[in-house]
Parts: structure tokens; C-alpha cells; sequence
């Protein structure tokens, strides 16, 4: 369940990592700037490139696993980058101004498209993961019941802390293991419970009054309840697929164009997400995982393209002009935001699956784009 008080963390949480990633590439930028009029850096990188160039593409590639793997194991993600020489050695100067790159209408319609992109690749995975983890009334009834056994129980061990025999020794284990598996002890330790036993039962009483606060309240979204770690590693799939969605466009690029690309996948992707919103409410599972969620993640086959080809589309015929193009790409991360809230914001009045046709609709405007709004267009 999304409150007010979420959506208002959730916007100060996207504020604080904008500034938090746009503080970075300033530094970043400043820190190149200076390296970039130091002969010796700039000879250092004219001796490596010699060098690897005969490498090619397996270079590169070598190159993005071994950081993906440091990144993966130190956290250092941001900060690798510095070790990444940007240079564009044959990028000719351009004294265009982002005014006058406007007149471009394919560049204005590719903006909006990244911009809607973001939001989409942010979305459909978090608004999933809330729609998986987030309970049911009947289970919140459930678990309202199990907290009356749970307090109850906890007021059996009090009385009968004194008793070895063997049925109470199984009973004072059993309840430790579900208080530790609730988080409401560190460890299973009956000897803990008694020690603690007023502020547990604190702890259960808020915890059950909560649950009733939300059964209780009309407009409160209903999802399915499953275990979190579970959901993660679940969830955890539609960036894998992304990624193995990159690799085969990496090995597909040369022979099919960026509109085609966009074009299929925009229109899968539509299909996959109209598709999980009308399978929502029906009991279809595979391997105890709902049809919808498989159908969500499998959107991040086409996702991971989008970014790609929309680019590509969006800086056709700029020439020299791409660089400052894609700084405006740049600022338009942004919709990972933006759009997220406004799904949430939806969520919230008419349901998690139904928040995804807001999904749907910029899906749509991509696939336009695509279509119709890459074709190079210049006003006067």
C-alpha cells in the first residue's frame, strides 16, 4: 500500500539521487576538463588506443565485464567511471545552441520519447514489485488471526517459563523460530521472549492494529502477498533479461536498423503489458509464479533496446550537432522520476494493474515515434 507520505518520500528520494548523480558528473566533467588539456593524459590515451585498436569490439567487451564484475563486488559503480577516458578525437566543433537543435521536430519527439522511456523501464518493474509483496485483506485478515495466536502463546510461555518437559520445550522453541522469522526477536531464544515479552506484545498489538487500519480503509490497492525475497529475485529477472536483451542487439545492429528494433519492440511490449492487465485477476500460475508478473518481466527484453534505438533515431541527419543532442537526452533521465509517481499516483486511486496503462500509453507514443515521428522533419 502507497500513502500520501510515500509519494512525497518517493519525490524527495528522486530529487536527492538527481542532484546526487548530477553533483557527480559535474565534478566528473571538471576533472576531465583538466585532464583533457594535459599533454601527457592526452598522449597516454593516443598510445593505448594504438594499441588496442586491432582489438576492436572484444576489447570493449572485455573491458565492460571486468568493470560490471568490480562493480558488482565493491559498490564502486559511479566511481569506475572515472577510470574511463571520454574522448572524441574526431567529433568536429559545433557552435549550435540547444535553441536551435529544436527546429528538429524528430529530435523534440525523441526527447519526449526518452523521457516516457525511462519512466517505462523504471515503472514496470517497481510497480510489480508492490503489486507481488503488497497483501490482500483476506491475508491481512489472516495475519491478524496468527498475531492473536502469537500473543496469546507468548502469554502461555510466560506462565510456564519454569517447565522442562518435553512438550513445553518444543513449544518455547516452535514460538521462538516464527518471533525470529518475524524480526520480533534477534535470535531463537525463548529465553528472549520472556526477557521481552511486554514490548512484543507492543509490537504485535500495533502491528495487527495496522493491518486492521488497512482493511478497514476503502481505498486501499490489494496485491498478492508474496514473500519479498522471493519477489526480489523474481523481480530481479526483468534486468537480467535486459541485459541479454542488449547482447542481442549488439549482434543484430548491423543488419537490423534502430526504426525496426523500436518498432517490434514497442509493439511487444504493448502487447505483454495489455496482456498482464487483463490476466490480472485470473488464477493463472506457472511454477507458483502468476502469469502477469511473467509477463511484466519478459517486457525487459524489450526495453533494454528502447534507450539505443531511440537515440539513434532522434540524432539521424545532426552531424556534428549529436553531442549537444545528447546532452538533452541527458537531462531527460529525469522521467524515471517523474513517471513513476504519476503510475504510483494511479495506483493509489484505482489499483496497481491498472496503473500500468499509463504503461501502455507511453508504450504507445514510442511506437509512434518509431513509426511515424523519427522521419527526419526540420521547421523553418
Amino acid at each position: 500500500y502507497i500513502g500520501i507520505m510515500d509519494v512525497v518520500l518517493r519525490f524527495i528520494q528522486t530529487l536527492y539521487y538527481f542532484f546526487y548523480v548530477l553533483g557527480f558528473l559535474l565534478v566528473l566533467g571538471g576533472f576531465y576538463g583538466v585532464l583533457n588539456k594535459t599533454p601527457a593524459y592526452i598522449k597516454l590515451l593516443d598510445n593505448i588506443a594504438a594499441k588496442v585498436k586491432p582489438f576492436g569490439k572484444k576489447f570493449i567487451f572485455v573491458l565492460i565485464l571486468v568493470i560490471a564484475i568490480i562493480a558488482s563486488f565493491t559498490g564502486l559503480s559511479f566511481m569506475l567511471v572515472v577510470f574511463v577516458p571520454f574522448v572524441e578525437p574526431e567529433q568536429e566543433k559545433s557552435n549550435a545552441t540547444v535553441k536551435s537543435l529544436l527546429v528538429h521536430k524528430h529530435l523534440v519527439y525523441g526527447v519526449i520519447a526518452i523521457f516516457l522511456y525511462v519512466g517505462v523501464e523504471v515503472g514496470i518493474p517497481g510497480t510489480l514489485n508492490f503489486y507481488l509483496t503488497t497483501k490482500s485483506k483476506e491475508q491481512l485478515k489472516t495475519a491478524i488471526k496468527d498475531n492473536a495466536q502469537l500473543y496469546a502463546d507468548i502469554a502461555t510461555l510466560e506462565a510456564k517459563a519454569a517447565d522442562e518437559s518435553e512438550d513445553v520445550k518444543k513449544f518455547k522453541d516452535d514460538l521462538s523460530k516464527k518471533l525470529c522469522g518475524k524480526g520480533l526477536i534477534e535470535k531463537e531464544d525463548y529465553q528472549l521472549i520472556i526477557k521481552d515479552a511486554a514490548k512484543i506484545k507492543e509490537d504485535i498489538l500495533k502491528e495487527s492494529k495496522a493491518h486492521q487500519t488497512k482493511i478497514d480503509d476503502p481505498d486501499y490497492q490489494e496485491g498478492l502477498g508474496m514473500e519479498t525475497g522471493f519477489v526480489g529475485t523474481l523481480v530481479g529477472l526483468y534486468w537480467l533479461l535486459m541485459l541479454v536483451g542488449r547482447f542481442v542487439s549488439s549482434l543484430i545492429s548491423s543488419k537490423v536498423s534502430s526504426k525496426t528494433q523500436l518498432t517490434v519492440t514497442c509493439s511487444a511490449a504493448l502487447i505483454l503489458v495489455v496482456a498482464a492487465i487483463f490476466t490480472s485477476g485470473a488464477s493463472v500460475t506457472i511454477s507458483a509464479v502468476p502469469l502477469t508478473a511473467i509477463l511484466l518481466i519478459c517486457c525487459g527484453l524489450c526495453t533494454s533496446v528502447m534507450w539505443g534505438t531511440i537515440f539513434n533515431l532522434s540524432v539521424e541527419g545532426l552531424g556534428k550537432n549529436s553531442a549537444l543532442a545528447s546532452g538533452l537526452f541527458m537531462t531527460m533521465v529525469v522521467g524515471g522520476g517523474v513517471l513513476p509517481l504519476v503510475q504510483n499516483a494511479v495506483a493509489d486511486a484505482a489499483g496497481f494493474m491498472t496503473s500500468y496503462w499509463v504503461i501502455v500509453a507511453a508504450l504507445a507514443y514510442m511506437l509512434w515515434f518509431a513509426v511515424r515521428g523519427s522521419k527526419v522533419k526540420t521547421t523553418k
